[in-house]
């Protein structure tokens, strides 16, 4: 019988990673130049500013790795869900992919509003108490407005935005519940490193951002 804690690599869990790579190259493809929060102290070729732009760099291809994660953790053969829910590997990913879920769907009712706004909308807000934006605005508060690809923008911005925080808090969360509960279950198989090293990452870029943001705002 095959043991359903240690599920083996397969040419179908291959593609779905496969899949997910090119998801990120397509979020990548098109992302915004960023518009890097520091002071001019802290140049293109300063590490503080190296750090920033590699942690945003990477952001494309970590987002769709935590739902990716989950899918694969949920492919039969597998544990029951109750002994599954303990894996800090799948755990991680599950609270990303519902930190991600949180920040696309701030990002797409702010898109929906800024649509709304717009001089020309077929369903417009009510101007006062919205502001009216004619067209063309340079101004209109749209982050990554040099790309035209809504959902790109719904995807990324909330990442730009700060929004990678709280995806390591909520990953950071949902280990110490596992930890202080003494639920904490990690497991020899791939699919549970991974989503502890996707866990770890999360942490890795909002650690970086944050301090790079600190570091060229505050410090002299």
């Amino acid at each position: 019988m095959e043991n359903r804690d240690s599920r083996r690599f397969s040419t179908f869990d291959l593609m779905i990673l496969v899949a997910a790579a090119a998801v990120g190259l397509w979020l990548k493809r098109h992302s915004a130049p960023y518009l890097w929060p520091g002071g001019p102290k802290y140049g293109p070729e300063s590490p503080v500013y190296v750090a920033w732009e590699g942690a945003l760099e990477l952001s494309p291809f970590l987002i769709p790795l935590a739902p990716t994660l989950v899918v694969l953790h949920l492919r039969r053969p597998r544990p029951s869900l109750r002994r599954l829910s303990i894996r800090p590997g799948f755990a991680a990913c599950l609270a990303a992919t519902v930190g991600l879920g949180v920040g696309a769907l701030m990002q797409a009712l702010r898109e929906v509003v800024a649509l709304m706004t717009r001089t020309g909308a077929i369903a417009k807000l009510p101007s006062p108490p919205f502001m009216t934006w004619p067209a063309g605005t340079l101004d209109v508060p749209e982050p990554m407005g040099a790309t035209t690809n809504c959902l790109s923008r719904i995807i990324l911005v909330p990442i730009e935005s700060g929004h990678a925080p709280a995806i390591a808090t909520a990953v950071i969360a949902t280990w110490a519940m596992l930890a202080v509960g003494g639920r904490w279950r990690p497991r020899p198989t791939w699919l549970d490193r991974v989503g502890r090293l996707i866990g770890l990452a999360w942490l890795a870029v909002a650690s970086t951002l944050l301090a790079s943001v600190v570091v060229g705002e505050y410090l002299m």
